[in-house]
């Protein structure tokens, strides 16, 4: 390759890929700038108008209707944002609910829990005095049963 600078308009010729409006593939790079300069929409509005004051009052009047439009963009963002905090305070709200829930729930579950060990230490000492009596109660049947051999 030589030393020619790629952007040098006297040499330089170079492939570019088709664009619209364009007869062949390999056009010189400044005509192809030209042309993508002159087919931009500013400067086919620049080229369409009259007068500089007609060009200034019609960016004029894209200002204010692209002013309007980020202005209700920017009402409804701002409703929406809102909105999202209501909602945000909404959840937390609720988060804490559900937490205090939670944790009330864990206290009765503690509570239940408790309350069955007891219940059963006492079923224990029941279950125990229950098989005492039997005991007692068979070896009554025994005695007896004992004393009517002789007896009888």
């Amino acid at each position: 390759m030589s030393n020619v600078p790629l952007l040098d308009k006297n040499r330089v010729s170079v492939p570019i890929s088709p664009i619209r409006n364009s007869p062949k593939n390999t056009d010189n790079f400044w005509t192809v700038l030209e042309n993508r300069q002159k087919n931009s929409p500013i400067q086919s509005q620049i080229y369409k108008t009259k007068t500089a004051e007609e060009f200034m009052s019609s960016l004029q009047e894209d200002t204010t209707k692209e002013r309007f439009r980020i202005e209700k963009d920017m009402k409804y963002l701002t409703k929406t944002f809102e909105d999202c905090g209501f909602i945000v305070e909404f959840q937390d709200n609720y988060i804490q609910e559900i937490d205090k829930s939670l944790k009330e729930a864990e206290e009765n579950s503690k509570k239940v829990v408790e309350t069955l060990k007891k219940a059963k230490d006492k079923i224990g000492c029941y279950q125990s005095i229950l098989n005492s009596i039997i005991v007692a109660l068979i070896i009554v049947i025994i005695l007896l049963s004992i004393l009517a051999y002789f007896v009888g």
